[in-house]
């Protein structure tokens, strides 16, 4: 917890930092990108001590729906499924960041190895080095800093994917099981009210969920579009002008923005893709429970379709936006419309 709230100090005393060195820069928006990753860091480390502050109290409904639902058929092995996404998440980051540094001047053959590292830290942190004079060692401490940043702003994403893959999983439990009482024609009504309680807990979890993730997911989208916009403007902007806007023209910068743009882009749909399984699952329960034969039919099932179409599972973010996966069609369209009003307000600015 010690070490969580000075990463967070000194996150904040960056943003400060940052924030002087882009008010002196004449073109703010080329160089607002370290800017907008300190403060996401920032966010990102200010939410999650606050879910660390209320960790218990996020775990006990889920010890209870584990506990309700114990008799349920195991579908899959799920914990080995987050192990992996935590996994994979963390491989590309490690890959993308080594990728970062060469890009930004650690692998010159001309220069020694010292040159090379002074050439990177005056390369990253300008903003620092813009208002303090260059020190290699204070270079040193903010690389670690930084590998600290990188690996909090990748474990937003995987806290976000991660935290659905449960969520998902009972349901898909809930939806077995209702397919097997319709299959065997099961007119009890006290399965058909199990069914439909444990439908509601796992609904409640949801919203419960929501609460601890709906910051850290709206933040998660508005960085990733802002990137995929600044990245995509640069790349036009090069092949409009015939000018390196954004980066230089060396291999490494070249491959480095391939790579980082594939990144971003897949991380944003995994993370749309895993919170819109939630709602997809949703749906397939209600499918099932519109065709529930006649016979079988009871007010209990009547409570369940109820239930399903007024309060159906689902996470947003502050409620602007819902996580399904036409959402990812949503996305893709505001990128194209917002990067066509960016083309031509820089149009402008140029002229």
């Amino acid at each position: 917890m010690i070490v969580s709230v000075i990463l967070a100090l000194l996150s904040a005393l960056q943003v400060v930092l940052c924030f002087y060195y882009l008010t002196q820069q004449v073109d703010k928006f080329a160089s607002s990108t370290e800017f907008v990753y300190v403060t996401t860091v920032f966010i990102y480390r200010v939410f999650f001590l606050r879910i660390s502050m209320k960790w218990r109290d996020f775990l006990k409904p889920w010890a209870e729906i584990d506990l309700m639902m114990s008799n349920y058929p195991v579908l899959e092995k799920y914990h080995r499924k987050m192990k992996l996404i935590a996994f994979v998440f963390i491989f590309f980051a490690v890959g993308e960041h080594i990728f970062f540094m060469f890009s930004k001047g650690l692998y010159n053959l001309d220069q020694n190895f010292v040159e090379n590292l002074d050439s990177y830290f005056q390369a990253i942190f300008n903003f620092i080095f813009f208002i303090i004079p260059y020190n290699r060692c204070l270079g040193c401490i903010l690389q670690v800093l930084n590998w600290f940043s990188t690996l909090t702003w990748t474990f937003a994403d995987i806290y976000l994917v991660v935290v659905t893959i449960p969520l998902t999983f009972r349901l898909r439990q809930i939806n077995k099981k209702l397919k097997f009482l319709i299959r065997h024609q099961i007119k009890d009504e006290n399965q058909w009210q199990n069914i439909r309680e444990h439908f509601f807990q796992v609904t409640q979890i949801c919203e419960h969920t929501e609460n601890y993730m709906t910051h850290v997911l709206t933040v998660s989208f508005c960085n990733k579009l802002y990137v995929v916009l600044y990245q995509l403007l640069g790349f036009i902007r090069e092949h409009q002008t015939k000018l390196y806007y954004f980066y230089d023209p060396n291999f490494f910068s070249r491959l480095y923005f391939g790579v980082s743009f594939a990144i971003i882009l897949c991380r944003l749909v995994t993370v749309t893709w895993f919170s819109a399984s939630i709602d997809s699952e949703s749906q397939d329960i209600a499918k099932s429970l519109f065709s529930v034969p006649s016979d079988i039919y009871n007010t209990e099932v009547e409570r369940f379709v109820l239930n399903i179409t007024v309060s159906p599972p689902i996470l947003s973010g502050f409620k602007m936006f819902h996580m399904t996966k036409s959402l990812i069609l949503k996305i893709a369209t505001s990128i194209i419309v917002y990067e066509l009003v960016l083309i031509k307000f820089q149009t402008k600015v140029n002229i």
